[in-house]
C-alpha cells in the first residue's frame, strides 16, 4: 500500500528548486573556451547559447537541488577566478580534473581543490 502524498509534498516536487540540479563543464577544446553553470537539462543549455563556434558537454555533476548545485558552482568559480575570461567562461581548463575539484569542495575542502589547481598551473604558493 502506497502512503498518498499531502498537496504540499506534490506542490515541492514540482518546484524546480527542489529538483535534480547539474553543474556543468561545457565548451570549445580547440578553442580553450570553457563553461561552468548550472541547469536541469543540461544538452538544452548548451544547445540554447549563442555562440560563434560550437561546444560539447564535458562533465555534468548531479545535485540534489538547485541550491546545492549553485553552491558548487560558485566555488568552482572562485576556484578558477585566475582562468576568468568573462562571466561563466575561462580558459584552459583541465576537463578530466574538474570532477576532483568538486569532490574536494564537497568534502569543504576548498583548500585543497586550490592547491590541486594552483600547483596544476605551476603557480604554487
Amino acid at each position: 500500500m502506497t502512503a498518498m502524498k499531502s498537496r504540499a509534498q506534490r506542490r515541492l516536487e514540482k518546484d524546480p528548486y527542489y529538483q535534480t540540479t547539474f553543474v556543468y563543464l561545457i565548451g570549445n577544446k580547440e578553442l580553450g573556451f570553457y563553461k561552468v553553470g548550472i541547469a536541469q537539462n543540461v544538452p538544452k543549455r548548451a544547445a540554447s547559447l549563442s555562440l560563434p563556434f560550437s561546444v560539447e558537454v564535458f562533465q555534468s555533476l548531479a545535485r540534489p537541488d538547485r541550491g546545492s548545485a549553485l553552491m558548487l558552482e560558485q566555488q568552482l568559480h572562485r576556484l578558477y577566478l585566475p582562468d576568468l575570461l568573462t562571466g561563466e567562461w575561462f580558459k584552459n581548463l583541465d576537463i578530466v580534473q574538474f570532477p576532483y575539484d568538486a569532490e574536494y569542495i564537497d568534502g569543504n575542502r576548498f583548500d585543497l581543490a586550490q592547491a590541486a589547481y594552483l600547483k596544476r598551473k605551476g603557480t604554487c604558493e
